[in-house]
C-alpha cells in the first residue's frame, strides 16, 4: 500500500503534518492538511502497538516521500488495524 512514519507522540505526528503542509505549499489554518486527525496503531499484537501512524504517498498530488530518508520510512502495514 506504500510507506509510512510512525511516531511516539501525537505531537511529533503533527509537527511532521505541519512542516509537510509548508513543504505541499498548502497555507497555514487553511481546513485543507495533508493529513487531519492522527491514526494510531489499533492492533494491540502489533509491536506497533499505540504508535501513530502517518501515510507517506509516493505518487501524485501530494507525493511527500522525497522529504523523508528512506531509512525514517517503514512499508505500510495493513495488519495494525486488523482487529481480528
Amino acid at each position: 500500500m506504500g510507506k509510512a512514519l510512525l511516531f511516539d507522540t501525537e505531537s511529533a505526528w503533527s509537527e511532521v503534518v505541519t512542516d509537510l503542509n509548508g513543504r505541499l505549499g498548502l497555507p497555514s489554518g487553511a481546513t485543507a492538511s495533508y493529513a487531519s486527525t492522527p491514526k494510531t496503531v489499533a492492533n494491540e499484537s502489533s509491536e506497533d502497538f499505540g504508535k501513530y501512524v502517518l501515510s507517506i504517498k509516493e505518487i501524485g498530488t501530494w507525493k511527500c516521500d522525497q522529504f523523508f530518508e528512506p531509512d525514517e520510512l517503514v512499508e505500510w502495514n495493513p495488519a495494525w488495524f486488523d482487529l481480528e
